[in-house]
């Protein structure tokens, strides 16, 4: 878990450079000339000096999104190898619907009661078990009012 500096996101910040006077050194994650704190001790300049900007280092969306990823496996006890057996098993697809989100890795379903993993989602399928409270009366009931021919045979008249 990263503090509150930044440092345990996996980043390097190892520094070089450190001019304790101007309190300055390069960085080789934030880059050069960043501000930095420590003291020296004794004959060991460079011992205890910190970059003081981790916190602002760009972070990509790759690297969200992967970092992201990594905390929903350990929240639902998966490793990545399983969580790549269950993307096979789908046919790199939504459990559900076989269709797959582009922009985002898809779901991983769980039994909100035992929190056992179910599946993989796409965005939409899982939003709609979520929206009928994962309850199958109520999603059977929704698919019989979805087969069920209209009364009149036509459409409701607005006016």
């Amino acid at each position: 878990m990263p503090n509150r500096y930044g440092y345990g996101m996996g980043l390097r910040h190892s520094l070089t450079n450190i001019d304790p006077d101007r309190r300055r050194g390069d960085c080789a994650a934030c880059g050069p000339d960043v501000p930095v704190r420590g003291r020296v001790r004794g004959d060991r300049p460079g011992l205890n000096w910190q970059c003081r900007r981790p916190g602002e280092v760009r972070d990509s969306a790759a690297s969200r999104a992967r970092r992201k990823h990594a905390e929903r496996l350990r929240r639902y006890g998966l490793t990545e190898g399983e969580y790549a057996a269950l993307v096979a098993a789908h046919g790199d697809g939504c459990a559900i619907c076989g269709g797959s989100d582009t922009d985002r890795r898809l779901a991983i379903d769980h039994c909100h009661r035992t929190g056992r993993v179910r599946g993989l989602l796409c965005r939409s399928c899982n939003r709609g078990l979520g929206f009928f409270g994962d309850d199958p009366g109520r999603l059977r009931a929704a698919i019989d009012y979805l087969q069920r021919e209209p009364e009149d045979g036509g459409s409701v008249a607005s006016g």
